[in-house]
């Protein structure tokens, strides 16, 4: 895809929205500047300010979408109680090298 910038009002006719009509150019302008929040922190659409438009581009609309759907970090299932006992561990073989 070109990197082509486009007015938000083109992008949201094309975008699937609920009520099949597509989305709302105000709401690729929130993705902007409010941004979505997801498992990795809050993701912004990149767009540029041509005159007293603001336009993206397909790239960073897919960009913008793939963050969104990135998988979410692995959950830590190391206990404290076990964290101390591995640190405990570590210290222990330090000592023995003499470090």
């Amino acid at each position: 895809m070109k990197m082509r910038l486009r007015p938000f009002s083109v992008f949201s006719k094309k975008l699937p929205g609920r009520s099949g009509k597509g989305v709302h150019p105000s709401t690729i302008w929130r993705w902007h500047r409010h941004g979505l929040d997801t498992p990795f922190g809050r993701v912004f659409l990149k767009a540029k300010k041509v005159g007293n438009i603001w336009c993206t581009t397909w790239p960073w609309l897919n960009q913008f979408f793939d963050s969104l759907t990135q998988a979410p970090p692995p959950i830590d299932t190391e206990t404290a109680a076990q964290r101390a006992k591995r640190l405990a561990a570590i210290d222990a073989e330090l000592d023995a090298l003499g470090m």
